[in-house]
């Protein structure tokens, strides 16, 4: 085995991406985490809005909506963009846009 590989760029991306959409979380957590974690926020007013940086497959931002949050997701993956809108279909798609570069 060769160690000519010096950093995270020099591995093959589309093969992480390929491991990481067969799972229903792409990170660490449960939804009981997550609402937990968003417990800690104090006074989340109704205009709120949050982040999802490498929102995967939208597991994580259909926890915030199904808690009313608005949803901002950014994906560079166009297979994982293409789950997000499957696994979030059933909200009110004014609450959320995802990015794709």
């Amino acid at each position: 085995m060769s160690n000519d590989l010096k950093s995270i760029h020099d591995f093959d991306f589309t093969m992480i991406c390929n491991y990481f959409k067969l799972l229903e979380r792409q990170g660490p957590g449960s939804p009981e985490v997550t609402q937990k974690a968003v417990s800690f926020i104090n006074e989340l007013s109704d205009e709120a809005k949050i982040a999802d940086i490498g929102c995967g497959t939208g597991i994580f931002a259909r926890q915030l909506l199904e808690i009313g949050a608005k949803v901002y997701g950014v994906e560079i993956n166009a297979e994982m963009r293409s789950k997000a809108e499957v696994n979030l279909a059933a909200f009110n798609t004014a609450h959320i846009q995802y990015i794709i570069d």
